[in-house]
């Protein structure tokens, strides 16, 4: 069985049926057994349900947690800890270049850490990984 850790936007798709990513995501994750959600994931997926901007409406800061609370409860998913970080990196981290990659960096790092793969949209994400890294990369098309 194989565990996964999808990114925050993988999450964001799966709880905004207007996202255009909804179908891949949904499909995905209701093919996943054994998905994990970490402190990380689930701060970024609250951040951005909170956006009006990228969810197209107005959410409360209750439903909010209550959407990733949900979603932590459903029988495929469990949470995970986290105790990683980029400083003591256990992949390659020299391809950070700018803020948008730090969340992927990191919950891609955790991901290897637990021999786990890292579900994303971001097609550029897995272009600088060496191949021996990408294995562990799961792109969803969408």
């Amino acid at each position: 069985m194989t565990t996964e850790l999808p990114d925050v936007n993988v999450l964001l798709a799966l709880h905004v049926a207007e996202h255009p990513a909804h179908p891949a995501a949904t499909k995905w994750f209701r093919q996943a057994n054994n998905v994990i959600v970490t402190p990380v994931s689930e701060i970024g997926l609250i951040r951005l349900l909170l956006n009006p901007a990228v969810v197209l409406r107005e959410i409360t800061g209750e439903q909010a947690l209550a959407a990733a609370s949900h979603f932590r409860s459903l029988p495929n998913v469990r949470f995970e800890s986290d105790g990683t970080s980029l400083t003591d990196p256990k992949v390659r981290v020299t391809q950070l270049s700018g803020k948008g990659q730090v969340t992927d960096l990191h919950l891609f790092n955790l991901a290897v850490s637990l021999g786990a793969r890292f579900v994303t949209l971001d097609r550029k994400f897995i272009a600088p990984l060496r191949s021996v890294e990408q294995h562990h990369v799961l792109m969803l098309d969408a």
